[in-house]
């Protein structure tokens, strides 16, 4: 196609150091405080001081979710104030899980999270396990816009395209969605 539009180019190769990219990026990650409530702590991290916070802990691993994003810091600090016992949560593109496993410290009573990468949901999973959740928490590997559970909060921080990012937090799925994910 560069050829057809007269756009000069060249393709060089080039070796890469071998390095261990997967881990690399852990040396950045550090134990963080989120809000008034939450302490989100890498599970390598052995020294931390939660100073009174439920802490979260998380493995990212290839899965999005590791609370340091400006959108994900946004969606946990709005959880702290709407979320109680009676809340019912779906985090739609859970990620690492970071949002619902958050929803269950603050003690909603239940959190379902769906995801199109089957990675993310194992994640998740994992994720919900070392944080010795006592609520429900279930993941799907379907990604779905209207859940067969009627949910008080609903939680989302995904890219639809290359130009839109959706963020929101709503008390239903339905007036959350409506208008802002319609993928045509």
């Amino acid at each position: 196609r560069l050829k057809e539009q007269n756009i000069d180019y060249s393709i060089q190769i080039d070796d890469c150091a071998t390095e261990d990219w997967v881990n690399n990026w852990k040396q950045y990650f550090h134990p963080m405080p989120i809000g008034e409530k939450l302490l989100i702590r890498p599970t390598w991290e052995d020294e931390y001081d939660a100073g009174g916070r439920k802490v979260l802990h998380i493995e990212p691993g290839l899965a999005f979710g590791t609370g340091s994003h400006p959108t994900t810091k946004l969606c946990l600090e709005t959880l702290e104030k709407y979320i109680d016992e009676n809340s019912t949560v779906l985090d739609i593109g859970c990620g690492s899980g970071i949002l619902s496993i958050a929803s269950l410290l603050l003690d909603a009573k239940e959190a379902d999270a769906v995801d199109i990468d089957p990675n993310a949901i194992q994640i998740a999973y994992e994720n919900s396990i070392v944080t010795a959740s006592k609520r429900q928490f279930e993941t799907g590997a379907v990604f779905i816009f209207a859940s067969p559970k009627n949910v008080e909060g609903f939680l989302s921080n995904f890219a639809w395209r290359d130009d839109f990012r959706a963020v929101a937090i709503g008390k239903s799925t339905a007036s959350a969605l409506d208008g802002f994910t319609n993928p045509l």
